[in-house]
């Protein structure tokens, strides 16, 4: 894989978990202002919401660009991670398509409405991104 992209892949992840810490922060206070997930206005979900989806994605895409470092066996640790991750991504992707025989659904399944259904994916989803990147971080820390 090219050496640019290697070298920017850490930088990703670190946006990526800093849109999703932003996220998480902008639905935690909502939550608290509004005193229940479900009750939040229109605007602060989408914003909430939308940099949880985002920083996930964009974390777990660069983490698997770094898990495949030539490491050794300790790559094999982020095979549960991107069966996990990848499943949910792809599941989001097909989801609008599924529906009836021929329509789709009439409300959007876009990844912040799934996420926003069923909140207790958010921590799950974190921790197998996590899980993508650490062997290789740890390995590229460890050298330093």
């Amino acid at each position: 894989m090219n050496g640019r992209l290697r070298q920017l892949a850490p930088r990703w992840i670190a946006l990526g978990w800093a849109a999703f810490a932003l996220g998480t922060a902008v639905m935690l206070v909502a939550t608290l202002v509004y005193g229940d997930w479900y009750v939040i206005r229109r605007p602060w979900t989408d914003i909430g919401l939308g940099l949880i989806a985002w920083g996930l994605g964009l974390a777990a895409v660069s983490s698997v660009i770094v898990a495949f470092r030539p490491i050794g066996w300790p790559t094999l640790f982020a095979l549960p991670g991107i069966a996990l991750t990848g499943f949910f991504w792809i599941a989001a992707l097909f989801m609008p398509l599924s529906g009836g025989c021929c329509t789709g659904p009439s409300y959007p399944l876009d990844p912040g409405t799934i996420l926003y259904s069923l909140p207790v994916l958010i921590p799950v989803l974190a921790a197998a991104t996590a899980l993508i990147a650490a062997p290789s971080l740890v390995a590229i820390w460890l050298r330093r």
